[in-house]
């Protein structure tokens, strides 16, 4: 514990102090950047690890009364629906540290598995919540941005099950890092599914609702890079590139490249840049 408070002095000392103070001592936070609305979560301090699966909880223990006593799900979920009810379907960003998806391949081997997990999948009530929330109430084009894996993805998100799913946009964005001089030790794009429907076993989530989300995740990458974000209002798409150390778009390395570069007669530089533009609900 001492050491917990001693990092958390350190974060909230030098990084937090230049963050907005949105709902007071709360390390969760939302601003606006070019018209488009921003909720940071604080998926670290307030986790919380039950007997069971069912019962851990990511952003905070479930309040025994939302409406006067509100935690971070209850907050951002209502932050969501005003977001939609205001400025209509223009994107909203959720930023997680830890990846929303796509989700790790071993996870999906059972609940000891999930459990096991940093991330997203080890707490399934909180992804319910949120994903019946955004389905049950039309929330159009969520983002989701996150880091942590170590390699660059784009992943589309499909919801199912439910009347409004269809017609529903989202997304998630990861971008990591700016610097990882070991690949070899995490990020591997092979240790991540890459479509939720053709994996073994599937991975498909399904809420007690019935409403099912599944992803295509693509463009893997573990350059180091940092990931530029374009939206086109006009044509209500929006465009993920990795940016490498030289400034430029980071390019795909199919195996005959390597070999090239290996042997000559490539730069091992042939294939086609690795940004994702993602066509979005109108706005």
């Amino acid at each position: 514990r001492v050491l917990f408070n001693l990092a958390m002095g350190a974060y909230m000392s030098y990084q937090w102090s230049h963050c907005p103070r949105s709902f007071d001592l709360m390390l969760y936070y939302h601003f606006a950047c070019g018209g488009y609305p921003f909720f940071v979560l604080d998926t670290r301090t307030q986790r919380f690890r039950g007997a069971s699966l069912k019962n851990n909880h990511l952003l905070g223990r479930p309040s025994t009364n939302p409406e006067t006593e509100p935690n971070q799900l209850d907050i951002l979920c209502a932050w969501l629906l005003r977001q939609q009810q205001d400025r209509g379907n223009v994107p909203k960003f959720i930023v997680s540290s830890g990846v929303f998806v796509p989700n790790e391949v071993d996870t999906v081997q059972g609940e000891d598995a999930k459990d096991k997990s940093d991330s997203w999948p080890a707490f399934p009530a909180t992804r319910a919540r949120l994903v019946d929330h955004i389905v049950k109430n039309s929330i159009q084009n969520v983002v989701f941005l996150s880091g942590d894996i170590h390699n660059f993805n784009v992943a589309e998100i499909r919801f199912g099950g439910h009347d409004n799913a269809r017609n529903l946009k989202a997304l998630s964005v990861t971008s990591s890092g700016l610097y990882w001089p070991f690949p070899f030790a995490d990020g591997d794009p092979s240790g991540y599914v890459h479509d939720s429907r053709s994996s073994s076993p599937m991975d498909t989530f399904q809420t007690e609702s019935g409403i099912t989300m599944d992803y295509k995740a693509s463009n893997f990458n573990q350059d180091d890079h940092f990931c530029q974000i374009d939206i086109d209002k006009n044509n209500h798409c929006l465009t993920a590139r990795p940016i490498g150390r030289d400034g430029a778009v980071i390019r795909e390395r199919t195996l005959s490249d390597i070999m090239g570069s290996l042997f000559g007669g490539s730069s091992g530089l042939q294939g086609k840049t690795l940004e994702k533009t993602i066509d979005l609900a109108e706005w």
